[in-house]
């Protein structure tokens, strides 16, 4: 990857992975997009607010940027007039993939949070959990929103059974799984289901390590999450089968980290007899593959922080 990076979100638009913002020293405005098929990086509009750890998802040509925290300057600290180390975001921000622009849409009301798993699913944006980052008090949160692109309007979720920052998300067939994340109580193994009715939230077989701030993508049944930390950064690499409701470990990472981006890209190969599942490390810029991928899509994490200085 071209430019090292934590608290970044990637995104599959088609074939491509859209790699946006996150932080190294500062928060950047860094888009960079990655061809699964030419194999090749390319540089994308800028968002207009740099953050990290944000929520993103893509619904319906769209690709939707949620909350996150910007690493304040001493500028920055001056103009906003908040005296901390982190100014807590509640923007929306969109990218029209016809377009090519990113553009400013109605804030989350519930106001700012950073830490949250962001998705899509029927037709809208949910927000689930996060925590405030505020200066005064950081508090850890349970609430749900609700964003409806075409009324342009909010609405509030079933809350989480309990408050938790830091979890992976995935919408499988109009049910949401929110999987681990850090709770008032430690790191959590916890797997929680909302079923299409939207009734609640009900438990799952828990994840085998308990962590948050993993990479999580999905793939035919099966929910691959990588690295993410408890106290350590982790190489681990685990996969929900949704089926089954059963867990099983894969091969682990070539180097534990955490606040990194996963996804799964496209239904195509260079070789539809041997597609590719890679793995994009944002140690030093390098580019891993990693093994082959039977359900013939490409699927990798990227970026994170390995807790070195």
């Amino acid at each position: 990857m071209p430019t090292a990076r934590h608290d970044l979100q990637a995104i599959a638009v088609g074939d491509s992975i859209f790699v946006i913002s996150g932080a190294d020293d500062a928060s950047l405005d860094t888009v960079e997009i990655y061809d699964a098929v030419s194999q090749i990086w390319t540089m994308g509009p800028p968002v207009s607010i740099p953050r990290g750890w944000f929520g993103a998802a893509f619904l319906n040509g769209k690709i939707y940027t949620v909350g996150g925290k910007t690493i304040q300057t001493s500028e920055m600290r001056k103009r906003t007039g908040v005296d901390f180390n982190f100014l807590s975001r509640d923007t929306l921000e969109v990218f029209d993939s016809d377009l090519a622009t990113w553009s400013l849409h109605e804030p989350m009301p519930g106001g700012p949070r950073a830490g949250a798993a962001v998705t899509a699913c029927s037709g809208r944006i949910w927000v689930i959990g996060g925590n405030t980052m505020g200066p005064e008090q950081q508090r850890l949160l349970d609430r749900v929103e609700i964003y409806d692109p075409l009324e342009k309007e909010w609405s509030l979720g079933p809350s989480l059974p309990k408050p938790v920052q830091g979890s992976g998300v995935a919408n499988i067939g109009g049910r949401i799984f929110v999987i681990g994340g850090m709770c008032g109580t430690g790191f959590s193994d916890e797997v929680l289901l909302l079923d299409r009715d939207c009734s609640g939230w009900r438990r799952l077989a828990p994840m085998p390590t308990a962590r948050e701030s993993m990479g999580i993508a999905f793939v035919n049944e099966r929910v691959y999450t990588f690295g993410g930390r408890n106290g350590d950064y982790l190489d681990t690499t685990e996969v929900y089968d949704i089926l089954h409701d059963s867990w099983t470990a894969d091969t682990p990472m070539p180097v534990g980290k955490a606040w990194l981006g996963a996804c799964a890209a496209g239904g195509r190969s260079s070789s539809p007899a041997a597609p590719t599942r890679f793995q994009v490390e944002g140690i030093s810029g390098s580019t891993t593959f990693m093994n082959t991928n039977p359900e013939g899509l490409s699927q990798g994490a990227v970026g994170g922080d390995y807790g070195k200085a």
